[in-house]
């Protein structure tokens, strides 16, 4: 609607300037009118250009989210069907004072 409004009150701004500045006038239209219709045709390209800069943003900001989600949950879903095995069984009963244990090393 602004456009149409624009396309209208130009031809009719031409006509209603004094003569002397007549060219001058008909000169800054034509170059309005020019960049006007360039702006029209870029914008398409320009708004894909910063849609794809946005999701790419976006995509790599969650991506790392999701990679340390998926690792959690792999390494949460590891210890809930194979949990630490402590193997007591092994370990020396012998508890008097004398007795040397595995962990320990000799001197």
């Amino acid at each position: 609607s602004m456009a149409n409004t624009l396309a209208q009150l130009l031809p009719e701004l031409e006509q209603r300037v004094p003569t002397q500045w007549r060219n001058q006038t008909v000169a800054i239209v034509e170059n309005v009118e020019k960049s006007f219709d360039q702006a029209v045709e870029e914008l398409p390209n320009k708004i894909e250009g910063i849609a794809l800069w946005a999701l790419n943003a976006i995509l790599a900001s969650s991506s790392a989210r999701l990679m340390d989600l998926a690792f959690f949950l792999l390494y949460s879903a590891f210890l809930l069907f194979d949990p630490l095995h402590i193997n007591l069984e092994d370990a020396p009963t012998d508890t008097s004072p004398g007795a040397r244990s595995d962990l320990e090393r000799p001197t």
